[in-house]
């Protein structure tokens, strides 16, 4: 799995990490982004991880849930990929769930 930092204003607490899958279909998708994420909250000072998939990855989305991290809602034609828009679901785990967790 692989990261890049996002920016969603001026400042550096403004800053996220998203999340993207090198490998797919090996089986450990789920335990690989539940421990990236609490390793990327442990190493750097922000506040949020996020991750997105097509709406009709199914499985993708389902192994987002397990993995503790919160359906937000979709964006609309988000991707060109394959010669067509595609819409994504985003996701987010911030440091409150982690704490909700135990």
């Amino acid at each position: 799995m692989s990261w890049h930092p996002v920016m969603y204003g001026p400042n550096e607490q403004s800053r996220a990490l998203n999340l993207y899958p090198d490998a797919r279909g090996q089986g450990f998708g789920t335990e690989a982004q539940r421990l990236l994420a609490e390793l990327l909250l442990d190493q750097f000072d922000v506040e949020r991880i996020e991750a997105s998939t097509d709406v009709d990855n199914v499985v993708e989305q389902r192994s987002l849930d397990k993995a503790g991290f919160r359906r937000e809602g979709v964006a609309r034609r988000a991707q060109f990929r394959a010669g067509a828009y595609h819409d994504l679901v985003n996701y987010s785990f911030v440091r409150e769930d982690r704490m909700s967790r135990g």
